[in-house]
């Protein structure tokens, strides 16, 4: 079913009600040329609107587009084989049209909001953008907060989006003045790439204090022994300056649930061997720990309690170091 028909879908989009356009936006089982189709129903998009639907105002279309960024269909990515068939060319024209909103729509925080929304699952096929850099330019007001998360600075989030699937990542992405650009570049580098092997990254932190949230999203990170050694030396080194242990723990139960999900990555014998390693480590660790409680609770009944957690100190000190030799 298209929209460009008279039908109940185009009453909906137009006249329906926010929860009726949502369950509409929303559903990834609709026909092949609906999703172009509505964003082509925006009234301001320089001439390329539906021609045989109304055009629906400004809020609307940003509720359009913030209901599609919830939509399954909209995070598909597509093999490039199959980009030329039918199916496959309608998703990359939505595709198209929706990154093409970066050079119409008005340079404003609400659609700023919508658009980093909207292409932090929207996959990029082509060469979209003419001039990238222009469109990052654009979207850099002369008055912008200074936060560096989307809620925070909306402009900032649409820009690392852009810069994350259409700029190659490179040394001078990592020293770009723009936060932005930086954070792409986390986001997307190779640590297994020669030029990129050499680096402190515990550096990093010196001008990026979150870096090591964009470097966690890195599965190239994940994927490389170098890139998990690195990320767990820069997290110990941000730990150490700021006391947060569960940056650690975060970083121990992500690197479980990728040895689980994708065990290919851990393939590296050495990188395995540590693994069982810090394993047997850790059962030891659980020993000792309840030899240290069945001691105390025997002494506890002998003794004062200030005996108790005077020989309790000396046991767990002698507990840390063997858990550390």
């Amino acid at each position: 079913m298209s929209i460009d028909k008279p039908s109940l879908l185009q009453e909906i989009i137009t006249l329906g009600s926010l929860a009726e356009l949502r369950a509409v936006c929303k559903n990834p089982h609709l026909s092949r040329g609906f999703y172009s189709g509505l964003v082509r129903c925006w009234n301001d998009n320089n001439g390329a609107q539906n021609a045989n639907l109304t055009a629906v105002s400004n809020d609307r279309f940003k509720h359009i587009l913030l209901f599609l960024s919830r939509n399954p269909r909209v995070s598909t990515n597509l093999d490039p084989f199959r980009l030329d068939v039918r199916g496959g060319l309608d998703h990359l024209e939505f595709n198209t049209r929706c990154w093409k909103l970066a050079t119409v729509v008005p340079v404003e925080p609400d659609w700023a909001y919508v658009l980093s929304k909207l292409y932090r699952n929207l996959h990029r096929y082509t060469d979209d953008f003419d001039d990238v850099e222009q469109v990052l330019d654009r979207w850099r007001p002369a008055e912008e907060d200074a936060g560096v998360f989307s809620d925070e600075n909306p402009f900032c989030a649409v820009r690392e989006q852009i810069a994350a699937k259409f700029l190659i990542p490179s040394i001078d992405m990592l020293n770009d003045d723009d936060i932005a650009v930086r954070q792409a570049f986390y986001r997307t580098f190779d640590p297994e790439r020669s030029e990129f092997r050499h680096f402190d990254w515990a550096e990093w932190l010196e001008r990026d204090d979150w870096c090591d949230i964009w470097l966690s999203s890195n599965e190239n990170i994940w994927r490389s022994t170098i890139g998990r050694s690195k990320l767990r030396g820069l997290l110990g080194c941000k730990s150490t300056k700021n006391p947060d242990y569960f940056v650690i723990n975060e970083f121990d139960e992500r690197e479980e649930e990728y040895r689980k999900s994708n065990p290919e990555w851990f393939d590296n014998q050495e990188d395995n061997e540590e693994y069982k390693n810090s394993d047997a480590e850790l059962d030891r660790i659980r020993e000792l720990e309840q030899i240290v409680w069945n001691l105390a609770n025997a002494i506890d009944k002998r003794r004062s309690v200030g005996a108790v957690w005077l020989l309790l100190a000396a046991l767990v000190g002698s507990f840390f170091g063997t858990a550390i030799w």
